[in-house]
C-alpha cells in the first residue's frame, strides 16, 4: 500500500493531470486487453489444431468471391497458429458458404457508384470433425460501407479490394467463434 502511494504521488509530479489520466487508461486497457489475446493465441499455436479449409462454396451470388474468400481464411488462420493440413480425413474440416451478397447486381464500372453503397455479406460457416459429423454451425452477416474510388480509371478493381477487405474484417470473428470448439478437441 506504502508502494502505491509513493508511486501515484511521483506519478502526480512527473505528469500532467491529461497525461496522467491517459497512462492510467492506458495501462488498464493493455493489461486487460493485450494480455487475452496473447494467451489465447499461444494456447492454439501449442495445440498444434488440424485444420483443412474447403474452398467456400458461392451458391446466390454473381461474382467469384470464392478466391477471394479462401485468400483471407488462409491467411488468417495461418498468421493465428493453426496447423493447415491438405486433405479432410488429417483435421477438422471449416466449411464456408457464401450465401448472399447485397447488392446482387455486378457492378460494370465504378463510374456507376454516385457516392457510395453498402455491401452485405452473409456467410454460413460449419466446423466438422475428422468423421465429418458437424460440430458447430453459425450464420454471420457482414456490412461494409463501398465509397467511390478518386480515380475509378485507375483503381478499376475496387471492387474486389472492397471485398478483399470485407473477409479480412470478417474472418477473425469467425475464428473467434469457432476457436472454443477447436480447442476443447484437441486439449
Amino acid at each position: 500500500m506504502v508502494r502505491y502511494i509513493h508511486l501515484r504521488r511521483w506519478l502526480r509530479r512527473t505528469l500532467t493531470t491529461n497525461g496522467f489520466l491517459f497512462c492510467i487508461l492506458f495501462l488498464l486497457a493493455a493489461s486487460g486487453c493485450v494480455k487475452k489475446k496473447l494467451v489465447s493465441d499461444l494456447i492454439v499455436k501449442n495445440t498444434r489444431i488440424p485444420l483443412f479449409i474447403e474452398i467456400p462454396r458461392n451458391t446466390h451470388t454473381f461474382d467469384n468471391l470464392s478466391p477471394l474468400a479462401y485468400e483471407a481464411l488462409h491467411k488468417h488462420f495461418t498468421r493465428v497458429g493453426y496447423n493447415l493440413v491438405d486433405r479432410p480425413e488429417c483435421g477438422h474440416t471449416l466449411r464456408v458458404i457464401i450465401k448472399r451478397l447485397e447488392p446482387q447486381c455486378k457492378l460494370v464500372s465504378p463510374n456507376i457508384i454516385l457516392l457510395h453503397y453498402s455491401a452485405r455479406l452473409e456467410l454460413d460457416c460449419m466446423l466438422l470433425d475428422f468423421n465429418h459429423t458437424m460440430v458447430a454451425r453459425k450464420t454471420f452477416f457482414f456490412s461494409s460501407l463501398i465509397s467511390k474510388p478518386r480515380n475509378p480509371i485507375i483503381n478499376s478493381d475496387f471492387i474486389d479490394f472492397e471485398y478483399r477487405r470485407l473477409f479480412e474484417r470478417s474472418i477473425p470473428k469467425i475464428e473467434h467463434f469457432f476457436r472454443p470448439h477447436l480447442i476443447d478437441a484437441f486439449k
